[in-house]
């Protein structure tokens, strides 16, 4: 018997909708697949960058107590055996004056490298040693060091736990006395002595030096000195003398700054402006010089004197703050055009 046209149309729609449907399915574990593949190569690249994180970490630890000063600055009088109360990790430093500084490098609690997509926060680090490996008799003991690594897409974290061994020399109740670490292979960085890639959010706790540049209160480096609060400047009871020029004080008489001035070697009012005389400059073009510049900037300058039979005189400001007059001339080789500046 033969299909008739309708049962035969029914027939195609009903094949395309199974083929449409399976097409569907496969689809769907494909992109399955791929989902559940970039999902474990997402959960591998967080892995892999913890753990090459965590290794960069270490190694810099172990640079900075390789310095028995450093180590000593941070672990002296802790208790060998077990200790909980060790805040930092502290750096010492000395500069090319001589002068010694120390300053805590990482703190506990305190986020210690950040990056668009996580961060590392040093959780907890403790002294302790509790194995066979680590015996006080034998002078060593370990600095156990938790780092929770945020993953900041999706919230995710996971802590890790490293320990760093500790030899150290300690008293009759097995208080550290002095201590090192050995070195780390340094990743390609001189950490221990000079700059470090690691952050150090702003705290209460003092302060700390990077690249010479000393912050208080702030992690700030847009000037030597960087100050996250005020300041107090004391009474200095001294003659203005050229050692110190450039010094402030504060004058109580009359409850207000001072600086010592190189002019006369005397303390004058920091707000005072320099008399009007001492703050001009005389710029002069006598042809055939025919130009003139100041030799440092001024704020302002005008023409104050013409002398030429056939000439102009004109002055421009350039870039760099400084004056510039010129004399310009084509039927005579005399003239002079002066002008004055105002610092």
């Amino acid at each position: 018997m033969e299909e008739s046209p309708s049962m035969k149309l029914l027939n195609n729609k009903g094949s395309i909708i199974i083929q449409a449907l399976i097409s569907i399915a496969i689809f769907s574990a494909v992109s399955a697949s791929i989902i559940r593949l970039l999902q474990m190569q997402n959960n591998l690249s967080a892995k892999t960058t913890e753990q090459f994180e965590m290794i960069y970490f270490v190694d810099e630890v172990r640079n900075i107590l390789s310095d028995p000063n450093a180590c000593k600055e941070t672990f002296t009088s802790k208790n060998a055996r077990r200790d909980m109360s060790a805040t930092s990790i502290n750096q010492v430093i000395e500069d090319e004056f001589g002068e010694v500084y120390s300053f805590e490098m990482f703190s506990k609690g305190s986020i210690i490298k950040r990056s668009e997509f996580w961060t590392l926060t040093l959780s907890n680090l403790y002294l302790q040693s509790d194995d066979q490996e680590s015996s006080i008799d034998f002078g060593t003991t370990f600095l156990h060091l938790e780092v929770e690594f945020k993953d900041l897409r999706n919230n995710r974290t996971h802590l890790l736990k490293r320990r760093v061994k500790i030899f150290a020399s300690i008293d009759n109740a097995e208080k550290i006395q002095t201590c090192y670490s050995n070195r780390g292979i340094g990743l390609g960085k001189d950490i221990s002595k000079k700059t470090s890639p690691w952050n150090r959010t702003p705290d209460t706790k003092g302060h700390y030096i990077n690249q010479r540049n000393l912050s208080i209160k702030t992690q700030r480096n847009s000037a030597s000195i960087n100050i996250g609060g005020s300041f107090r400047v004391g009474a200095l009871d001294s003659s203005c003398l050229k050692e110190i020029v450039g010094a402030i004080r504060y004058n109580p008489n009359s409850d207000k700054l001072e600086v010592c001035s190189e002019r006369n070697y005397i303390w004058r009012e920091l707000n005072e402006p320099i008399a009007f005389q001492e703050r001009t400059y005389a710029l002069r073009a006598t042809l055939p010089i025919k130009l003139a510049t100041t030799p440092r900037p001024f704020k302002y300058c005008s023409i104050t004197y013409k002398n030429y039979d056939t000439g102009t005189c004109s002055l421009e400001r350039l870039e760099d703050g400084k004056w510039r007059l010129s004399h310009e001339s084509s039927k005579s080789n005399f003239g002079s055009c002066e002008a004055t500046c105002y610092q």
